[in-house]
């Protein structure tokens, strides 16, 4: 079978689309060949794709869209158990989403798993705002502490809240309920408080953060072990993309005695196709060969530039030594060139805010000229781990404004920050990380309230397209044991650190072992310490 070629031949289209919108109706959105047939068709064939776009939208249950009338009667049965939905909850839910907030609901532990469009920031947000009790939200980075920091802000204009990026006991007097978002490392601040915040949630986001052999890893599991031992009435929740067992979070920290369950959910809200480069060509290709076909078959167009030129955006993943040489700005000139120059106001607001932070100008030629602020001016973003904080989350604002048209960007983006864009060009696959490119890919679509079918597309180059196959359908599991609990680890150090932990005679003040507090403690570490600060 090859979908792709009699799609592209416009072989019996209208029984195909028909055949797949039947199979969403039963199933859900959770094939990926369904997804590139619904994306390919809306692409070749608008006017055709348009006829049966109502009733797709309902019956993936995308009730956060304003939804046409339905037509047919079962239409009408997905518009009653919106109603019933909105009656029950107050919020435009899908199913999905309802099922997210029943699990939150009935169980002191749940864990789940869910694709990047499955909307469930969305539930998390409303939960944490109707929380009664103080909240603690765990992420694995400051990029992410500072966008729940903004759009808990947004959400909570209330002074009586506190929504706080680090844990302290303040503003007693005005405030009645705080709202922690925390790094695991700054999470351990919580248990000095322990007799005083009524922590009625955990929310631990991105939680595959868990799965890593290292001491971050270890230091995650430790406060999920401490949470639950300090706080026994406080729920502790497990939010992460494309897991297979999200139950493991549960079973590897010993979290059963508690009213716990898991889910893992598949379906997609939002609809992607793939394409392959080489030599200025495109290709189409499809992550199932016995459905879609084994072969790439040409593209007749540049889905590029054809976004560039109807004004969406496009993610360039590359190295960040292609950044920092500036070498993805000759490799890619041919689309930076298209550009044009900003002109909206609030844009120009954000551009002049990090024009002063930075200090850079756009006069060329001259030894303040900065090319990151001149591509700016053009709706070019660059995003690295290395850049000034205040800078990243201006230019990520200043994407999710709309405002972006290209962004060059590093694994950075792979932390679940929420910049979502129309195509995705993979420059560099990292093959031994299939989250973090599931991760990456996710930012492909941008899902709308608007009735329309959403999907985005993933440009890989075409010495890519076996790897990328295989990443795509190799299943992402947790380990089910936490390195606090493996007998023995080669490594020293971290061997150490696991016995304290486990001892709970970690030092959580300086984040140490104590026998290396005791090392830089004594006379001789003194010593050596003052003798370099004299030579500095």
């Amino acid at each position: 079978m090859n979908r792709i070629k009699q799609i592209l031949k416009g072989e019996s289209i209208e029984n195909l689309l028909d055949e797949t919108i039947l199979r969403i109706f039963g199933e859900g959105l959770i094939m990926s060949s369904d997804s590139e047939i619904l994306s390919l068709i809306k692409l070749y064939y608008p006017n055709l794709f348009a006829s049966r776009e109502n009733k797709l939208l309902h019956y993936q249950a995308l009730f956060y869209k304003t939804l046409p009338e339905p037509s047919t009667v079962k239409e009408q049965i997905f518009k009653i158990y919106q109603d019933v939905i909105f009656e029950n909850f107050h919020h435009g839910y899908t199913p999905i989403q309802v099922d997210i907030a029943n699990g939150i609901s009935n169980n002191q532990i749940f864990s789940f798993s869910a694709p990047t469009s499955t909307g469930k920031s969305f539930v998390i947000m409303n939960l944490i705002k109707e929380c009664d009790s103080d909240v603690v939200v765990i992420v694995p980075s400051r990029a992410l502490i500072n966008e729940y920091y903004a759009r808990l802000c947004e959400l909570i204009p209330e002074k009586s809240v506190n929504i706080l990026t680090f844990i302290e006991h303040i503003n007693t007097a005005h405030a009645n309920k705080n709202v922690f978002i925390v790094t695991p490392e700054r999470c351990r601040e919580i248990f000095k408080f322990s007799n005083i915040f009524k922590v009625g949630l955990f929310l631990f986001d991105e939680a595959q953060l868990s799965n890593e052999d290292n001491q971050r890893g270890m230091f995650f599991d430790s406060i999920v072990r401490r949470c639950n031992v300090k706080f026994p009435k406080a729920k502790l929740i497990f939010a992460q993309p494309f897991v297979c067992n999200p139950e493991s979070q549960i079973a590897r920290n010993k979290l059963t005695e508690r009213q716990s369950s898991s889910k893992n959910y598949r379906q997609q809200n939002v609809g992607q196709l793939y394409l392959a480069y080489n030599d200025s060509k495109f290709y189409h290709y499809g992550i199932d060969k016995a459905v879609m076909g084994n072969r790439k078959e040409e593209c007749s167009f540049d889905p590029i530039m054809r976004c560039i030129e109807s004004g969406g955006s496009i993610l360039f993943y590359v190295s960040k030594s292609k950044i920092l040489s500036r070498g993805f700005h000759d490799e890619f000139n041919e689309y930076i060139s298209k550009c044009e120059k900003i002109s909206d106001e609030n844009a120009l607001i954000l551009i002049e805010k990090i024009q002063k932070y930075t200090g850079g100008k756009t006069t060329k030629n001259q030894n303040y000229y900065s090319l990151f602020i001149d591509l700016l001016s053009y709706g070019i973003v660059v995003h690295h781990g290395s850049m000034p904080l205040e800078a990243r989350l201006l230019v990520e604002e200043f994407t999710r404004k709309g405002f972006c048209k290209i962004c060059f960007a590093t694994s950075t983006l792979e932390q679940g920050i929420n910049m979502p864009f129309d195509i995705v060009f993979i420059d560099r696959l990292e093959s031994s990380d299939p989250l973090g490119v599931k991760n990456l890919i996710g930012r492909a679509g941008r899902s709308s309230v608007d009735p329309n079918f959403d999907y985005g597309s993933i440009v890989i180059r075409t010495s890519a397209m076996s790897r990328f196959r295989q990443l795509m359908t190799t299943p992402i599991t947790l380990k089910s044991t936490s390195m606090l609990d493996v007998e023995h680890i080669d490594d020293i150090d971290l061997n150490e650190i696991k016995q304290e932990l486990n001892e709970g005679t970690y030092d959580d003040s300086f984040n140490l072992p104590q026998s290396k507090l005791e090392i830089l403690s004594d006379d001789e570490s003194n010593q050596i310490i003052r003798q370099l600060l004299d030579y500095l």
